[in-house]
């Protein structure tokens, strides 16, 4: 298939491929797909699915290892979702970058991106988001071994997820906060927070929580020199793990088996597993995984124990894997290594290569190190303006509420709903509504002779009954104009009974404003109301002080039935007649003059 040839549906369809195989950790397919819909989308002009496409590429390097590609695609991708004004994908984007910088170790660029994705979460009121945020932010601060924030941020992630009730969130939090204690040397309270993760799971049926909880257990088991059940629980989710093809999880679960076997002097069967891992890591592109794969493999020909011992190749192979921490911009995997070197050479007496390997070590541990010190002192400070962020965003937070409040006051809940997602201009025609217009006999004479309080309270009166009855019948009050009530049915959504509803509420009108208080003393109150039945183009006007209107002949028609109608009568055209059905009576009034509209036959819609 041709650049040319590729429309936007089958580049969508070849993203929806590219993600679907980063899910099951095919990363190099995922990867090549995800190049060709970028250079496709170039020419889409879409900026919402470029940015989507950038993302998926860049995710596609981070998780092969290659940081600083994955740090420009994900760049590109946010400027484009900014242009687009596509808030949730700006926030997922933020994310990305986040998980870029803790992949680099750069900690302080870590928590400054998550908490602008935060930030945005927050503001769209995305709970989910907020609990994938919180989780990033809780990894941050558990590799800085600040694990009293680090809990504090799963905790929160774990609280959302348990509002939410989704059992699979629950889980991973509980097996975060496992971590955590197995960071500080807690056991017991770590295996307790990995079982319950892995009840939860498999309670949902939830393969992958499964295989990360038997994990888990694992490794708290092998740093108890526990060996044999450390064994069990990785078998146990490798054997899990190749029959979902997993072959990332499998990798690093044959990986730590490997590792097991090594620390009991089993080299041969630690070699089979470690070899198995570094095949399928170097298959999926995955460089970092590999990088620990061959450091690993180094320490196994180190061994003078071992049958196969070869420093010459541990060397080589150490060499190699300082030369691939190198490309993907690691200097925690990279001084490991070195570490690594310098003992190796110690060994062999080779004092001075010992001394440089060691130099270069400590050069690398103290740049991590102070670079993490300096997220540190950082986070503090980012601690320190939080309650004033907070307070801005619970301002942000009040202002937005308030305005869909206000919106939802002022104008129909489906026109509300359309404009707070994002809807421009409302506009649209409806080929038939029924509209009515009511007006107070003589309120002209009768304001002049009363004060203001007395009108103003008075017209309250009747137009609050007239707005109750309008939410009994589910009609939609468009507007008062001085003594003017007007309302419509069948708008702004449609319903196929909107003459013969309207017709109910015309009746009803003429008898609740009997009960109705007086707005003097001296006068009763009379209203003459009009309908007609017709199209009408209804929409949103107004930037500041919006408000939903209609237009069209049957708006004029529908107030002219009312101006040409009689004292405490119901004035209607023929055309609301037909529409309004066989259980209303009505009498004929005849043929009037209507001002522009000229000859029209009309009724008066009346009780039986």
């Amino acid at each position: 298939m041709t650049q040319d040839a590729r429309t936007l549906t089958q580049l969508s369809e070849l993203l929806k491929q590219a993600d679907a195989l980063i899910r099951t950790c095919d990363f190099a397919k995922a990867h090549e797909i995800a190049q060709i819909v970028v250079a496709d989308a170039v020419c889409s002009r879409d900026d919402d699915f470029h940015a989507r496409a950038l993302n998926t590429l860049s995710i596609s390097y981070w998780k092969r290892g290659i940081s600083s590609p994955a740090l420009e695609q994900a760049q590109k991708a946010l400027v484009l979702a900014q242009k687009a004004s596509n808030k949730k994908l700006e926030a997922r984007i933020l994310s990305n970058i986040a998980t870029i910088y803790v992949k680099q170790a750069k900690y302080g660029q870590a928590i400054d991106y998550f908490t602008q994705t935060l930030v945005l979460d927050e503001a769209l009121h995305d709970r989910q988001g907020e609990s994938i945020t919180n989780n990033g932010l809780g990894v941050v601060y558990r590799l800085l071994g600040d694990y009293q924030r680090a809990l504090g941020y799963f905790h929160k992630s774990l609280s959302i997820e348990e509002e939410l009730d989704n059992k699979k969130g629950i889980s991973l939090a509980l097996g975060n906060i496992g971590l955590v204690y197995s960071h500080l040397e807690e056991r017991e309270r770590a295996l307790h927070y990995f079982n319950n993760s892995l009840a939860l799971a498999e309670e949902i049926g939830d393969k992958d929580g499964v295989v990360h909880a038997y994990g888990n257990i694992g490794n708290v088991h092998h740093v108890l020199a526990e060996y044999d059940r450390a064994l069990q629980y990785f078998r146990l989710a490798l054997a899990i793990s190749e029959d979902m093809d997993n072959q990332q999880s499998s990798a690093a679960l044959q990986g730590n088996i490997a590792n097991v076997y090594l620390d009991v002097g089993e080299y041969d069967k630690g070699l089979e597993y470690l070899q198995q891992a570094m095949q399928t890591n170097q298959r999926l592109g995955n460089r970092r995984s590999y990088s620990l794969n061959v450091a690993n493999l180094a320490s196994i020909y180190s061994e003078e124990s071992y049958s196969g011992y070869d420093p010459a190749r541990s060397e080589e192979l150490l060499l190699q894997a300082i030369e691939l921490s190198k490309e993907i911009e690691s200097k925690e995997l990279e001084y490991g290594h070195y570490q690594q070197l310098s003992a190796l050479y110690k060994k062999l007496q080779r004092w001075e290569e010992c001394q440089n390997a060691f130099e270069t070590f400590y050069e690398l541990e103290r740049e991590v190190i102070n670079d993490e010190v300096k997220t540190k002192v950082e986070s503090l400070h980012y601690e320190r303006d939080r309650a004033e962020r907070e307070k801005k965003l619970a301002v942000e937070r009040a202002r937005h509420e308030a305005t869909q409040q206000l919106l939802y006051n002022v104008l129909p809940p489906e026109i509300a709903r359309r404009m707070i997602s994002g809807e421009q201009l409302i506009a649209e025609s409806l080929p038939s509504v029924t509209v009515l217009f009511a007006d107070i006999v003589r309120f002209t004479q009768l304001a002049e002779r009363v004060s203001a309080q007395e009108i103003v309270s008075g017209l309250d009166r009747i137009f609050s009954a007239f707005d109750e009855l309008a939410d009994v019948y589910d009609l939609e009050k468009i507007k008062t104009i001085g003594d003017s009530y007007m309302v419509v049915a069948g708008a702004p959504i449609q319903r196929d009974d909107h003459a013969a509803i309207m017709a109910r509420m015309a009746l009803d009108m003429q008898e609740v404003i009997k009960s109705v208080p007086a707005i003097s003393t001296d006068s009763t109150v009379q209203i003459r109301i009009g309908i007609h039945t017709g199209s009408v183009v209804a929409g949103v006007i107004g930037r500041k002080k919006y408000a939903y209107d209609l237009w069209g002949d049957a708006v004029n028609t529908a107030s002219r039935m009312e101006s040409h109608g009689e004292a405490g009568k119901i004035h209607c055209s023929e055309a609301f007649v037909k529409a309004a059905g066989n259980e209303f009576v009505f009498r004929l009034r005849g043929e009037i003059d209507v001002k522009g509209k000229g000859k029209m036959k009309t009724f008066f819609l009346e009780y039986e």
